[in-house]
């Protein structure tokens, strides 16, 4: 039961990341340049721009706003990373567990 608890908190910190995302892309899209995106993504890799492109909007208070949306995305994450991992560890228990238990292979 443990083990669905976490899973399902994970879950839900994921929903979550997914509403900071959808705030990340509106921020993201009023301060760089689509035009400088576009060349950045060849194939299945994303390169950085050539030379040191201006960026769309310097407006000081809409860059901390986005400096703060991808602070609260990072720690999302570190949160999410560290939930997966103790969940591999419980479920790395309950197998060698049930193994035991069961004498299974």
């Amino acid at each position: 039961m443990a083990y669905d608890v976490s899973v399902e908190r994970i879950y839900l910190n994921q929903v979550r990341q997914e509403d900071e995302i959808k705030v990340l892309r509106s921020v993201t899209g009023k301060i760089l340049n689509p035009n400088i995106l576009e060349t950045m993504v060849k194939e299945e890799e994303i390169y950085r721009p050539d030379g040191n492109p201006a960026l769309r909007n310097t407006d000081k208070e809409l860059l901390l706003d986005f400096i703060y949306d991808i602070h609260q995305y990072k720690s999302s994450d570190v949160v999410n990373m560290s939930a997966l991992l103790k969940l591999k560890k419980k479920a790395t228990g309950i197998i060698q567990f049930l193994q035991k238990e069961y004498h299974l292979k």
